[in-house]
């Protein structure tokens, strides 16, 4: 008799036991359906009472280290204020203005600590956006959270939102990041025709000939075919990948040049070739001293005053047959 009480109450134990165990599961499921719920309402809801396809004809921006402004040309163009002959890259621009946009707050606080808490009472970052119709929109940022978002705020409002560090981030680019770097032509076998590299004590000229039969290039150095010398293979290939990496200074100064070295460069190479349907052509470049930061060398191309950078291992070879020549 008591052996069956005893299972009366077990029995009675594991219901209760279930029981709770549904309506904590029934509890933590409708709280998983109100964050979701909270979290796309946040997600369809826009910083900036905007229409999507809002256009700005001005953004500024001061990210604390740099201060820049932009605008738009009767053509639609983005040139930069200060020097509106800058070869700017627009799509920095226009990715920014998308950002702006479509900007989405993590989380709004309408009551909360003071501006200085958030770090709004004396914003590390603004960005100014001016739509095409004049009116002015100011983005204030602050401190970041814990989870490397930032405190946000108009400037016409003590609203403070929680926004992702895209924005933000993207603020950080410098002038010199957002240039419109050139394209050093394809160098290949079927269009070289003759590669010249001069340096302080080498002056050293190769002729490519393109066969007849399978159009394979043949490497001619004096009267020597040097096609399979490991150095001029690895020529070949520094010549067929080579690009400028970034612009370091767009108008440099005497001082700046001689200092990147490119007052007497360690090599000068002149690629005589011929693109697809034109006649032949020349492209001069000039690469002075390695980089601040060891991962590359200054550079420069004949017609551009401008000092590009250039990765180091696209340019060994050339320089070593600058400072040795060809050896056997």
């Amino acid at each position: 008799m008591r052996q069956k009480k005893t299972l009366v109450a077990l029995a009675a134990v594991l219901v209760v036991l279930a029981a709770l165990t549904w309506l904590l599961r029934s509890c933590n499921a409708k709280e998983e359906r109100r964050q979701q719920e909270e979290q796309q309402n946040l997600a369809d809801t826009r910083v900036l009472e905007t229409e999507e396809d809002q256009t700005y004809s001005a953004i500024s921006y001061d990210n604390g280290q740099v201060n820049l402004s932009f605008a738009r040309d009767e053509a639609g163009e983005w040139y930069w204020v200060d020097d509106p002959d800058f070869p700017l890259n627009g799509y920095y621009l226009e990715s920014l203005s998308k950002q702006v946009i479509a900007l989405h707050p993590m989380q709004t606080i309408t009551e909360g600590d003071t501006l200085e808490a958030y770090g709004l009472e004396e914003p590390a970052a603004s960005l100014k956006a001016t739509a095409d119709g004049g009116k002015e929109t100011v983005l204030l940022f602050g401190k970041t959270t814990s989870d490397g978002s930032y405190y946000m705020k108009l400037a016409d409002s003590d609203t403070v939102y929680v926004v992702s560090s895209e924005l933000r981030e993207s603020m950080n680019k410098g002038i010199y990041d957002m240039a419109e770097i050139p394209d050093i032509p394809t160098f290949t076998g079927a269009n070289l025709r003759t590669v010249r590299v001069k340096g302080p004590t080498q002056d050293l000229t190769l002729s490519v000939e393109a066969g007849e039969e399978d159009g394979a290039a043949s490497w001619i150095f004096g009267d020597a075919d040097v096609t399979d010398h490991e150095t001029v293979s690895a020529l070949a290939d520094e010549l067929a990948s080579l690009r400028f990496t970034a612009c370091v200074d767009y108008r440099p100064t005497d001082e700046a040049v001689t200092l990147c070295g490119l007052g007497s460069p360690q090599v000068t190479m002149t690629v005589y070739y011929v693109p697809d349907g034109s006649a032949e052509t020349t492209f001069k470049m000039s690469v002075g001293n390695a980089t601040a930061d060891g991962e590359g060398y200054y550079a420069r191309m004949e017609g551009d005053t401008t000092i590009y950078s250039v990765a180091k291992d696209s340019v060994e070879t050339l320089l070593a047959l600058a400072a040795g020549g060809l050896t056997a």
